[in-house]
């Protein structure tokens, strides 16, 4: 494939307004070029995974062309593919290409804490893959306080809790070129290498997976059709640092979905080992992950956490992952299936069981387990 280079070296960059205009009409020419690339997919995969009605052809929103910065149709509140005017560490001014969180309010997205979830995941994924972006950088602000450029990896959360307090924040991982000279399929290139990670975010929100770990050839989407495997893998579990609900902050306590739900992850492998049973947390089907495994004495059970504000949500959100796991033709087969929340079950809920237990071929519990 021949490189697409859009070559402005005489113009001068001086201006606002010439910075801003350059920007637009890369992104023009980059939305031209796209259909070459996975990249082209993104809206019709947030039309699968989101539930959506239509999907737009364009990559990026509708834009004012006010702005030195864009993001993609629908990005405001989930990782966003990125492109803005920037700075090069030399001072000279830049086209940015990449992915981003967006910490900032605006009249149409106020509750910046929705983000957090996604985050979370974007965490999990870099460290699971240290080494997938070493040409690529990571920088952020707060309150328009720029940090330097630094090697890719999870978000520093004490960036997340300025951010949050401030309502001014961003951080961004990608690629920056001359805003000169800028080669398009370069551009095009970085964003189909996110596209994975992207993917797997968003993707896991609706059903949780595994973090994939990016090969050589930039692969990493985890199967999810029919022909996913179903091998159940007790072999390759997680290990929960204890000390990281020690060490956070109250924010963090109650606004992080992630570290609260890995909170309750240990606390249950705890109580159950206690008991007697040998503890699997997060063991492996394919690229899915049941919450706990656990086993005694011919006995296997699986766990699935929820971080809800009710027993009924934890119920809803748990049910269709675990009986995908236990009963789909080739799973391995528990012998109980158990939901976990913070919240008490009410007598609807207990009588929503009952009636679940006359069909299904196996028992099916709510625990609750409380953390404040």
């Amino acid at each position: 494939m021949s490189p697409s280079p859009i070559f402005d070296e005489s113009a001068d960059w001086s201006s606002r307004d010439a910075r801003i205009a350059r920007l637009h009409t890369l992104i023009d020419e980059l939305e031209g070029l796209a259909e070459r690339y996975e990249i082209s997919g993104l809206q019709a995969r947030r039309k699968a995974i989101k539930g959506l009605r239509s999907a737009p052809r364009e990559i990026f929103a509708v834009r004012k062309r006010t702005k030195d910065w864009a993001f993609h149709r629908g990005g405001r509140g989930e990782l966003q593919f990125n492109a803005g005017v920037d700075i090069l560490p030399n001072g000279q001014h830049a086209f940015r290409i990449g992915v981003g969180f967006s910490l900032e309010a605006s009249r149409f997205f106020r509750e910046l804490e929705l983000l957090l979830p996604h985050i979370a995941r974007f965490d999990d994924w870099m460290a699971a893959n240290p080494d997938a972006y070493p040409d690529l950088a990571m920088w952020h602000y707060v309150d328009d306080e720029r940090s330097k450029d630094y090697r890719p990896g999870p978000v520093d959360m004490d960036f997340v809790e300025r951010a949050l307090q401030t309502r001014r924040g961003f951080v961004f991982l990608g690629d920056r070129q001359p805003l000169g000279q800028v080669d398009l399929d370069r551009a095009l290139g970085v964003m189909d290498r996110l596209l994975p990670m992207w993917d797997w975010i968003e993707r896991g929100l609706v059903e949780r997976t595994a973090p994939a770990e990016v090969g050589a050839g930039g692969g990493g989407t985890e199967a999810t059709g029919d022909d996913a495997e179903e091998r159940l893998d007790l072999t390759r579990g997680r290990q929960i640092n204890p000390r990281r609900w020690g060490q956070a902050t109250t924010v963090q306590r109650v606004i992080d979905v992630e570290l609260r739900h890995a909170e309750i992850q240990r606390r249950l492998e705890a109580r159950l080992q206690a008991e007697g049973w040998a503890v699997t947390v997060e063991a492996t089907i394919g690229r899915r992950r049941v919450d706990l495994v656990a086993r005694r004495a011919g006995e296997m059970r699986f766990y699935e956490v929820k971080v809800a504000g009710s027993a009924r949500t934890c119920l809803r959100e748990a049910i269709g992952q675990l009986l995908e796991y236990s009963l789909w033709p080739g799973a391995t087969k528990p012998n109980r299936l158990v939901v976990v929340g913070e919240r008490a079950l009410t007598e609807k809920g207990r009588a929503y069981l009952r009636s679940l237990a006359t069909v299904l071929s196996m028992p099916l519990d709510y625990e609750q387990l409380t953390l404040d």
